[in-house]
């Protein structure tokens, strides 16, 4: 649970995220981009005595960041009907949810989670043996998120409703959020499907029109 004793104030924190998000875009200029793979932040550490004690999430459109807020409460809470399942998965706790009128948008403040990212872990490890035994941990973590059951009388999307974000609704391999609202998971199936059939036949007149 959190301890607010500890965060600063949200004006404190809306001061620190527009500071970052300066400096990250002043980073992205000075440095050469890498093709093909996005640099960008979009977080940073609260500390206290110079210990992270939450993170703090930016975005610029708001209804997807509060969706993913949504959802990542929503799956908190359903880990925590089952505690065993925290000795191998942890999702952080949502604090707070601060909303401004200038970028970054939305503030989603949250737990910090103390650990290494699969990088790190798969860096350490020196035999086939170990880096399959921690892919097994991972599939099994993922298969275990993937089996939770959205909230009863919900349409497919983020937890507590709104519309689906997704590269696939984007151009340039950019989040975009979905046309409409799906009515099932079917209905999402169909849409998706006739968005690959038309991006074929594009693709394909394309070439033919080259050739």
């Amino acid at each position: 649970m959190s301890d607010d004793s500890l965060l600063p104030t949200d004006a404190e924190i809306v001061a620190a995220a527009a500071r970052h998000a300066r400096e990250s875009r002043e980073r992205r200029w000075e440095t050469p981009q890498v093709p093909q793979v996005p640099q960008v932040e979009s977080g940073f550490p609260i500390l206290h005595h110079n210990q992270p004690v939450a993170w703090v999430k930016w975005g610029g459109v708001p209804h997807i960041l509060e969706g993913e807020a949504a959802t990542q409460a929503y799956v908190y809470e359903m880990l925590h009907e089952n505690p065993a399942l925290l000795e191998f998965i942890r999702v952080p706790e949502v604090y707070r949810i601060i909303q401004i009128d200038e970028f970054p948008r939305v503030l989603v403040v949250m737990e910090y989670v103390h650990g290494r990212t699969v990088r790190r872990c798969l860096e350490g490890e020196t035999t086939d043996e170990s880096r399959d035994r921690l892919w097994s941990q991972i599939l099994c973590a993922l298969n275990t998120l993937l089996s939770f059951q959205p909230p009863p009388n919900t349409a497919p999307g983020p937890a507590g409703g709104g519309g689906i974000s997704h590269m696939i609704f984007g151009e340039y391999c950019e989040h975009e959020t979905a046309p409409r609202d799906f009515n099932s998971v079917q209905d999402l199936e169909n849409f998706i499907n006739l968005t690959i059939v038309r991006f074929q036949l594009y693709f394909t007149y394309d070439i033919k029109q080259l050739t």
